[in-house]
């Protein structure tokens, strides 16, 4: 678990050290968190395969006038603008896998989506650094089989084919295309586990 840089390059530096198959980490390795990180831990990173588990919503903690403030106060602009670097870890080669402080956060797509997605923090109507953001599709996959390969069920389960539990959440707004904002006002309106509604809104 790490949320600075000193902390992720500190991680970055033992996984180096780890077991690799054809470059790649032989075990499932990963970092929780990783709100504010260096570009160039990030490419070793992606080189060596670990995984980013991010929490998509973590935006949502605080208002913008209070996490601009803060971000400002401790680390500074110049070093600030890789907070929430989520474009640099997928681009590096990085898994992103969605995840919450469970029960500080619901999980919420819709809510990750306008964070996330969007840029957009509380209280704010300008995106905080979109350069940072994942697409819509993106981070779909974080959710799905990039949670399931960050807890190694990725052979049962994050995709829809022959042989996998039939897991699949309907919304009322097609995600991929609706406006961030908008988003986040999307509502379940039937869930299936392993082929069998489990809701119905």
């Amino acid at each position: 678990h790490a949320q600075g840089d000193g902390a992720v390059g500190k991680i970055t530096s033992i996984y180096e050290k780890c077991k690799r198959v054809n470059g790649k980490l032989k075990n499932h390795h990963a970092i929780t968190d990783m709100e504010f990180t260096d570009p160039k831990d990030l490419e070793k990173l992606g080189e060596i395969g670990a995984i980013a588990e991010l929490y998509f919503q973590i935006m949502s903690l605080d208002s913008s006038k209070v996490l601009l403030e803060t971000i400002e106060s401790t680390i500074g602009k110049e070093r600030g603008k890789y907070y929430w670097n989520r474009r640099k870890m997928l681009d590096c080669g990085m898994t992103l896998s969605g995840a919450t402080d469970l029960p500080l956060m619901i999980t919420s797509v819709p809510e990750s989506i306008y964070y996330s997605v969007g840029g957009y923090l509380d209280g704010s109507e300008e995106p905080f650094q979109r350069e940072n953001t994942l697409e819509v599709s993106e981070l779909l996959k974080a959710w799905t089989i990039g949670g399931q390969k960050n807890l190694g069920m990725n052979h049962k389960l994050g995709t829809l084919e022959e042989g996998k539990l039939a897991d699949i959440t309907v919304f009322d707004k097609n995600l991929l295309v609706v406006d961030a904002r908008e988003a986040k006002k999307a509502q379940v309106i039937l869930t299936i586990m392993d082929g069998k509604i489990v809701y119905r809104g």
